[in-house]
């Protein structure tokens, strides 16, 4: 990423499963210049006390579509194989919170 194309509060197709999960976009700032180092950085975490409930396998097929280089991005194609895609929780498992 060499120059900003758009708005930062834009929200591209990779983050958007991040915000489903836990309602906030994964490149946080005070500063829209902030937020696109971080966004430059890949910087990005998951909190426990938003992802705790968040299944591991879900966590990894974010991390696969927040790859910074696009060559290391999984395809859309792959993302919908996923495992988690694929097998949802059969134990009832369900928010706890509203978002």
């Amino acid at each position: 990423l060499r120059q900003c194309a758009g708005t930062v509060v834009y929200v591209a197709p990779q983050v958007l499963l991040y915000i489903l999960l836990c309602g906030y976009p994964p490149f946080r700032g005070e500063t829209d210049a902030a937020i696109m180092t971080a966004i430059r950085r890949g910087n990005y975490s998951f909190p426990a006390r938003d992802w705790s409930i968040v299944s591991e396998n879900a966590k990894a097929l974010i991390r696969s579509l927040l790859k910074m280089k696009v060559k290391d991005r999984i395809s859309i194609e792959d993302a919908l194989e996923h495992s988690w895609t694929q097998d949802p929780p059969r134990d009832g498992a369900q928010l706890s919170k509203t978002l």
